[in-house]
């Protein structure tokens, strides 16, 4: 669990999978925010061995909206991660 800068406690979440190409990935930053607003403290890891396996780490409060957008990703969602490279499947950890 993660502190926010005003006290409230948000779990920490993993995402990882592969993508086509690791720079292409690391470019859209600023549009995986804006597939959950309320993303704080966001952190784009590559796999150390070169590969093309990727992690987005990141604290969010809404565990609702988070499966929500996993478990049957809206059209828009879907084609962001597209445009990222992004291979399903998607694999979701949460800190308990």
């Amino acid at each position: 669990m993660s502190l926010s800068f005003l006290g409230e406690i948000m779990p920490r979440v993993i995402i990882t999978h592969a993508v086509q190409d690791v720079d292409r990935w690391l470019a859209g930053k600023a549009e995986r925010h804006a597939v959950l607003p309320g993303v704080k403290n966001a952190t784009d890891l590559v796999a150390m061995d070169g590969s093309n396996h990727t992690a987005w780490v990141f604290d969010f409060d809404d565990m609702d909206a988070l499966k929500a957008v996993v478990s049957s990703m809206p059209p828009e969602v879907a084609a962001k991660a597209e445009s990222h490279g992004v291979i399903m499947p998607m694999t979701v950890y949460v800190e308990p």
